[in-house]
């Protein structure tokens, strides 16, 4: 990432900052709100000083987001029981935002952490979640 050591520094505070949060709650509302900070910090960075990775960062954890907000309010609203959040989603997306900030902070790519991302948010889809119960969708 071509990202100042300001705006760098800036965003890893910011994820530590939201697994940390993640993991002080035991409501999934609060959980993906928290993880939404994570879109909303790669969209400012990418205002100031544009970067084609951020902006990945962004689009992947925006979607992500959107899939899993989808999922937990037909989940919670009844609307559809038959597809169901994985046990340990929330504790292994905190963990990829920690992971997520390590990869940035030692100036590696972002690539394997948003695949893993993508993966883990596609098993709250109908297709996922099957995938995810044949055991070809690994969390």
């Amino acid at each position: 990432m071509k990202i100042s050591k300001t705006m760098t520094g800036r965003f890893i505070e910011e994820l530590r900052y939201v697994a940390k949060q993640m993991q002080a709650t035991e409501n999934l509302e609060e959980k993906l709100y928290y993880f939404s900070a994570v879109f909303g910090a790669a969209q400012r960075i990418v205002n100031f000083e544009f970067d084609p990775e951020m902006l990945f960062i962004h689009q992947v954890t925006q979607l992500a987001y959107n899939q899993m907000q989808q999922r937990l309010v037909l989940v919670k609203s009844g609307q559809q029981t038959s597809i169901e959040m994985p046990d340990n989603l929330f504790a292994v997306l905190r963990e990829m935002v920690y992971e997520m900030a390590s990869r940035v902070e030692n100036g590696e790519t972002t690539y394997p952490i948003l695949e893993k991302m993508m993966t883990l948010s596609y098993s709250t889809t109908g297709n996922g979640y099957y995938l995810f119960q044949k055991g070809h969708l690994k969390i």
